[in-house]
């Protein structure tokens, strides 16, 4: 059995009628065929992220991707720094 995906938009659109409706978790999962855990995730995830909180399956949010890509450079950074330390210590030995 295949377990079921949504959309960005299903999931804002069913978030905000929560909302708008005060409909508790258990009522909205009955309602619209998904699973109260699903559901309060989604809530508590657009409360912190509003309209970049479902991104899509595989793509990060600003922001996470921001981090990817700094940590990939401090990465390359420190990789450069160490080769630099090799190369200084293997010319300091070849000068004496």
């Amino acid at each position: 059995m295949k377990r079921k995906t949504y959309n960005a938009v299903f999931k804002q659109e069913t978030v905000k009628y929560i909302e708008e409706n005060q409909l508790g978790i258990s009522e909205a999962s009955k309602k619209f065929g998904v699973g109260s855990t699903a559901l309060r995730r989604w809530c508590s995830e657009f409360k912190v992220y509003s309209t970049q909180a479902f991104p899509g399956q595989g793509k990060l949010r600003a922001d996470d991707e921001k981090v990817r890509q700094l940590t990939e450079e401090n990465k390359r950074l420190r990789q450069e720094c160490e080769i630099l330390k090799k190369a200084t210590v293997y010319f300091a030995k070849e000068m004496k």
